[in-house]
């Protein structure tokens, strides 16, 4: 077989492609790859890691993801690990999945699509695939009654509701596996051998287990393996609600950028825009494509509702930052409770933060913006608070605030009716 060879240390670099009736940068824009191997032969030996890195250069990217083809619907995402640069490991199992998919080699390629619709391409990489002594296991999934066989895409990326699916099945024509289970954490479920293939039914022990973990891993066993460890495929979990440790998640997004939702497992991602003039397009995605909140133009203090299964949530605009120097960013927040009880909880907070007063809790004397930013941490990861009087309840008893003039009071009373500010007086 003729592997591909791109000699040492060797960094490849294209310039601006630009997309049917998009405007062209005048080809200042370009990816450059580093890290790409002599040889890339599949499938890359267990425990090794290929770590493929791309840097951008003259141009701000929307998205970076590898492909075979520009606009094929199979494509991985790049990590951004700084500003203007992706990285990607091609030992992970859905890129190699995704490029041995035809089971013979090729050429793959690292996109971008820039803030202006153009799109760039790095050089193209490319890759063989060894011949298979033994076939992978087709993976097939029983939901909703009806039988789907998945492709090596859907292997990985697929996002699947664990009380719609009654089986698993693993089979092939040529050579079965000689075991299977279904890998939940710490928990196995065994595949059973009927009908020449393995198959296991989704019970609700298992269904619990796939929620609580957020995936499953679909494991199995060749002829002379000691037990099932071969990856066939990892079935991620649509979350029933968001695992929130408290109150409130928060995020801070750079602009252009994407973010997780945090306790969505990485089904719900938020994407904003430019930050301009105190407003930012944002977006929110669950899963792959389904657009819970479209593209929509907010301001801080702006409020969103959506639904996840059966829970309501709400996602606030806290703060928009313009920066002279660095990339600008926005502050959200992700919460349960109605939103004008939240937005007195932070009214609250930030009469503290301006006030001068000092907050007195466990030992400790915290100036007026850290009691304010420790009362706002306790909310966010406390007991559940529905309102406002519970927030004074079961967040800021106990506490005690000193104004300016050494008067102390209960933290409860004072965030209840903070004392208002005295007006200056002007000089004559």
């Amino acid at each position: 077989m003729r592997r591909m060879r791109f000699g040492p240390g060797a960094v490849l670099a294209a310039a601006l492609l630009a997309a049917p009736g998009a405007r062209a940068q005048a080809g200042q824009a370009s990816i450059e790859l580093r890290g790409v191997p002599d040889e890339l032969e599949l499938p890359i030996a267990r425990g090794k890691n290929v770590v493929l890195t791309a840097e951008l250069r003259g141009g701000e990217p929307k998205a970076v993801w590898l492909a075979r083809q520009r606009d094929d619907a199979s494509r991985i995402m790049l990590f951004r690990v700084r500003s203007a640069t992706y990285q990607i490991n091609l030992s992970d199992p859905a890129v190699q999945a995704l490029l041995a998919a035809e089971g013979r080699g090729g050429r793959f390629q690292v996109f971008a699509e820039l803030q202006g619709g153009e799109w760039i391409a790095s050089i193209p990489v490319y890759y063989a695939v060894a011949a298979r002594r033994f076939p992978e296991p087709q993976v097939v999934i029983v939901a909703s009654g009806k039988p789907e066989q998945l492709s090596s895409w859907t292997l990985y990326q697929r996002w699947w509701k664990p009380e719609r699916v009654q089986r698993i099945e693993l089979s092939h024509p040529e050579a079965l596996p000689v075991a299977a289970l279904a890998r939940c954490g710490e928990r196995d479920f065994a595949f059973s051998r009927t009908k020449g293939r393995l198959a296991l039914e989704v019970t609700p022990a298992l269904r619990e287990a796939w929620r609580r973990q957020a995936n499953v891993d679909i494991l199995y066993a060749r002829p002379g393996d000691p037990r099932p460890e071969r990856k066939a495929a990892s079935l991620r979990c649509v979350p029933d609600r968001l695992d929130m440790p408290g109150n409130a998640a928060r995020m801070v997004i750079e602009q252009r950028r994407s973010h997780s939702v945090p306790g969505s497992h990485d089904y719900l991602r938020v994407h904003i825009g430019d930050i301009t003039g105190g407003q930012v397009l944002l977006s929110l995605t669950a899963g792959s494509e389904e657009k819970l909140i479209e593209r929509l133009s907010v301001s801080r203090g702006n409020v969103l509702q959506f639904e996840l299964a059966a829970e309501s949530y709400h996602l606030a605009v806290d703060r928009l930052v313009n920066l002279l120097v660095g990339d600008d960013y926005c502050e959200l927040a992700v919460f349960r409770m109605r939103p004008e009880e939240r937005a007195r909880i932070e009214r609250a907070l930030r009469a503290l933060e301006s006030s001068g007063a000092k907050l007195l809790t466990e030992g400790r004397e915290l100036g007026a913006e850290q009691g304010a930013a420790h009362l706002r941490a306790r909310f966010d990861k406390g007991p559940r608070v529905d309102s406002f009087e519970q927030f004074l309840e079961r967040i800021a008893r106990g506490c005690r605030i000193e104004q300016a003039d050494g008067k102390t009071l209960p933290a409860e009373d004072w965030l209840r009716k903070p004392p208002e500010k005295k007006p200056t007086e002007k000089k004559k």
